[in-house]
Protein backbone atom coordinates (compact mmCIF):
# COMPACT_ATOMS: atom_id res chain seq x y z
CA UNK A 1 0.00 0.00 0.00
CA UNK A 2 2.74 2.45 0.91
CA UNK A 3 4.59 1.67 -2.31
CA UNK A 4 1.45 2.48 -4.30
CA UNK A 5 1.00 5.71 -2.36
CA UNK A 6 4.62 6.73 -2.95
CA UNK A 7 4.24 6.16 -6.69
CA UNK A 8 1.00 8.16 -6.66
CA UNK A 9 2.77 10.90 -4.69
CA UNK A 10 5.54 11.16 -7.27
CA UNK A 11 2.98 11.49 -10.06
CA UNK A 12 1.05 14.17 -8.14
CA UNK A 13 4.25 16.08 -7.37
CA UNK A 14 5.30 15.99 -11.02
CA UNK A 15 1.88 17.15 -12.21
CA UNK A 16 1.52 20.00 -9.69
CA UNK A 17 5.22 20.91 -9.67
CA UNK A 18 5.04 21.99 -13.30
CA UNK A 19 2.72 24.82 -12.32
CA UNK A 20 3.80 25.84 -8.83
CA UNK A 21 6.66 24.36 -6.82
CA UNK A 22 5.60 25.75 -3.43
CA UNK A 23 2.11 24.25 -3.74
CA UNK A 24 3.64 20.95 -4.88
CA UNK A 25 5.98 20.93 -1.87
CA UNK A 26 3.10 21.62 0.53
CA UNK A 27 1.07 18.84 -1.09
CA UNK A 28 3.99 16.40 -0.74
CA UNK A 29 4.51 17.33 2.91
CA UNK A 30 0.82 16.77 3.63
CA UNK A 31 0.93 13.41 1.87
CA UNK A 32 4.08 12.44 3.77
CA UNK A 33 2.31 13.32 7.03
CA UNK A 34 -0.13 10.55 6.12
CA UNK A 35 2.15 7.98 4.48
CA UNK A 36 4.86 7.83 7.16
CA UNK A 37 2.54 7.18 10.14
CA UNK A 38 0.43 4.78 8.08
CA UNK A 39 3.53 2.77 7.18
CA UNK A 40 4.60 2.73 10.83
CA UNK A 41 1.15 1.44 11.80
CA UNK A 42 1.14 -1.26 9.13
CA UNK A 43 4.61 -2.52 10.04
CA UNK A 44 3.81 -2.71 13.75
CA UNK A 45 0.18 -3.84 13.68
CA UNK A 46 0.57 -6.73 11.27
CA UNK A 47 3.64 -8.23 12.89
CA UNK A 48 1.62 -10.81 14.82
CA UNK A 49 -0.79 -12.64 12.57
CA UNK A 50 -2.40 -15.89 13.68
CA UNK A 51 -4.78 -17.27 16.26
CA UNK A 52 -2.05 -18.07 18.81
CA UNK A 53 -0.89 -14.47 19.03
CA UNK A 54 -4.29 -12.76 19.31
CA UNK A 55 -3.51 -11.03 22.63
CA UNK A 56 -0.21 -9.70 21.32
CA UNK A 57 -1.89 -8.61 18.09
CA UNK A 58 -4.60 -6.64 19.90
CA UNK A 59 -2.08 -5.03 22.25
CA UNK A 60 0.32 -4.08 19.44
CA UNK A 61 -2.54 -2.79 17.27
CA UNK A 62 -3.74 -0.49 20.05
CA UNK A 63 -0.20 0.75 20.66
CA UNK A 64 0.28 1.25 16.91
CA UNK A 65 -2.86 3.38 16.62
CA UNK A 66 -1.62 5.62 19.41
CA UNK A 67 1.85 5.77 17.87
CA UNK A 68 0.37 6.67 14.49
CA UNK A 69 -1.61 9.56 15.99
CA UNK A 70 1.42 10.87 17.89
CA UNK A 71 3.64 10.53 14.82
CA UNK A 72 1.09 12.40 12.67
CA UNK A 73 0.89 15.21 15.22
CA UNK A 74 4.69 15.42 15.44
CA UNK A 75 5.04 15.55 11.65
CA UNK A 76 2.52 18.37 11.38
CA UNK A 77 4.29 20.20 14.23
CA UNK A 78 7.61 19.85 12.40
CA UNK A 79 6.07 21.07 9.15
CA UNK A 80 4.60 24.14 10.84
CA UNK A 81 7.81 24.80 12.77
CA UNK A 82 10.26 24.64 9.87
CA UNK A 83 8.15 25.80 6.91
CA UNK A 84 7.78 29.53 6.98
CA UNK A 85 5.59 30.12 3.94
CA UNK A 86 3.64 26.90 3.52
CA UNK A 87 0.42 26.81 1.55
CA UNK A 88 -2.03 25.43 4.13
CA UNK A 89 -4.68 24.50 1.57
CA UNK A 90 -2.24 22.36 -0.39
CA UNK A 91 -0.81 20.84 2.80
CA UNK A 92 -4.17 19.66 4.11
CA UNK A 93 -5.37 18.72 0.63
CA UNK A 94 -2.36 16.42 0.26
CA UNK A 95 -3.10 14.85 3.63
CA UNK A 96 -6.80 14.37 2.85
CA UNK A 97 -6.24 13.02 -0.69
CA UNK A 98 -3.95 10.31 0.63
CA UNK A 99 -6.23 9.60 3.59
CA UNK A 100 -9.14 9.09 1.18
CA UNK A 101 -7.02 7.06 -1.22
CA UNK A 102 -6.20 4.70 1.66
CA UNK A 103 -9.87 4.28 2.44
CA UNK A 104 -10.60 3.61 -1.21
CA UNK A 105 -7.85 1.01 -1.73
CA UNK A 106 -8.16 -1.01 1.50
CA UNK A 107 -11.34 -2.91 0.53
CA UNK A 108 -9.84 -3.74 -2.86
CA UNK A 109 -6.59 -5.02 -1.34
CA UNK A 110 -8.31 -6.96 1.43
CA UNK A 111 -10.77 -8.74 -0.88
CA UNK A 112 -8.31 -9.69 -3.63
CA UNK A 113 -7.75 -13.40 -4.29
CA UNK A 114 -4.84 -14.89 -2.39
CA UNK A 115 -1.92 -16.47 -4.24
CA UNK A 116 -1.21 -19.97 -2.91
Amino acid sequence: MSLFQCCFLILCFAAVGVFNKSIALAFVLGAAAHIIPQTYFALRAFRYIGARNIRKAVKITNQSVLGKLVLTACLFALIFRFSTDINLWALFLGYMVFQLSSLMWYPILINRPQMR
